[in-house]
Formats: C-alpha cells, sequence, structure tokens
C-alpha cells in the first residue's frame, strides 16, 4: 500500500529518555503490520558509542520497511552522550539545518508511506549556536508527537513544552504517556490532567514495559 506522498511525522519528548525511541520503533512496527511502507529514522546522534546497538538508529535498521544503512538514517553522529552543539563543538564540526533539511527530504523520493523522525533530547535543545531541534521541525514541515515520560514531576515538563509547540504554530499530530518509571503513582491522574490541558489528540499510555513486550499501546488512527 503506498500513498500519493510519504507523510512525515516528528517525534519529540518532554526530556531526554522520555521513550522517544520506544514510541517511534512502536509506530514504525503498527504501520508495517497495517501495511504501509514505513521508516524511523534519527536524523541527530549524540551517544557515548557509534557502534553500540543501543544507539537509536540501530533500532530502525530492525524495523524499517526499506533497508537503509546507518549512515542514511541517522546523518548527524557524535560520539559524545550531550547536547548536539556541544558534541559537534567537540568534533571541530557545526550542524548545518539547512544541509541535514536537504538530506532528510530524500526519503520522500523512496516508496514510502510513513516517515517518522525521532527528535534528540527535547524540544528547545541547541543544535548549534543559534538554531534548536525545533528548527530542524519547522524546515521539515511535518507535525509533531509529543512523548510525555510519564513520572512524578512529568506535568510541568509537558506543559511547558506544549506550550513551546504551540508558540511555535506546530501542528500537534497527538501525544503518547510512557511510563518511564515502573512504580509511579496514580497514572490515570497524571494523564486526566493533562488530557484537561491538551487540545491534542491523546493517542494511548505506553506502560513500562517488559524487553519482549512487541504489542502496540498507541492508538494510530489519528495519524492515518
Amino acid at each position: 500500500m503506498l500513498l500519493t506522498q510519504p507523510k512525515g511525522f516528528f517525534i519529540t519528548g518532554t526530556d531526554t529518555n522520555a521513550g522517544k525511541t520506544t514510541i517511534t520503533k512502536m509506530l514504525v512496527s503498527e504501520f508495517i503490520r497495517r501495511g504501509y511502507n514505513s521508516i524511523g529514522c534519527k536524523p541527530i546522534s549524540c551517544v557515548e558509542n557509534l557502534d553500540s546497538h543501543n544507539h537509536d538508529g540501530v533500532h530502525y535498521l530492525e524495523v524499517n520497511s526499506i533497508d537503509l544503512p546507518l549512515s542514511v538514517i541517522s546523518p548527524v553522529r557524535f560520539n559524545l552522550p550531550v547536547s548536539p552543539n556541544i558534541a559537534a563543538k567537540a568534533s571541530g564540526k557545526e550542524i548545518c539545518l539547512k544541509e541535514l533539511n536537504q538530506q532528510l527530504r530524500q526519503f520522500y523520493n523512496l516508496p514510502l508511506d510513513y516517515i517518522f523522525f525521532e527528535g534528540i533530547g527535547g524540544w528547545r535543545v541547541p543544535v548549534n549556536d543559534k538554531e534548536t531541534v525545533a528548527d530542524l521541525v519547522k524546515l521539515l514541515q511535518v507535525p509533531v508527537i509529543l512523548v510525555v515520560g510519564l513520572r512524578v514531576g512529568c506535568l510541568n515538563l509537558a506543559m511547558l513544552t506544549m506550550e513551546a509547540l504551540i508558540k511555535d504554530n506546530m501542528k500537534i499530530a497527538g501525544w503518547v504517556a510512557n511510563v518511564i518509571e515502573e512504580n509511579t503513582p496514580v497514572i490515570d491522574e497524571h494523564i486526566a490532567t493533562l488530557q484537561a490541558r491538551f487540545d491534542a489528540p491523546y493517542l494511548g499510555m505506553v506502560p513500562h514495559l517488559v524487553p519482549n513486550d512487541n504489542a502496540c499501546h498507541i492508538d494510530v488512527r489519528p495519524l492515518i
């Protein structure tokens, strides 16, 4: 099944370790299960070991419906687990978002239905001296899916991030509650609090997952 033109989404999170990779991989797998050619990609990666199997981009090599090399699905990579602007300077480089946007737009020439771009850190993470992750999304011109890392203290981060998305005139496709701390109390109340304050569609709650849980806990129908 191929759409007339691929549809892209950008997955951002309330913070580092909110679960962007988990949610993106889940979305890619579910859309493939529904018969759509789909890929996940990690435009910018800053990790301790680029060769590690825990590298975010490696996860998409396992699920993407098109076989693409890591250098394509994760084109900007630094071997330092810090903010991209700092990692780039440490490598003697500077990230150019216009060039990166041109690289990423090549995905739209492939036989794809859905492209999921995973962000890095949160919404305002700096990528160079002047620009942030938000500026990359403005260039990509795709709707945003917000991953709320559900734990005690997440409400403030979630509301601040949503305020920033609205201020930046982003089209918000929906938000997902991802339980990142297993013993988080009153989960339903946390979700209800955010539902009362967010106009964007609530796509579901992903429980604290066991390693081999491959189920999709997200309602993808609003995204189709």
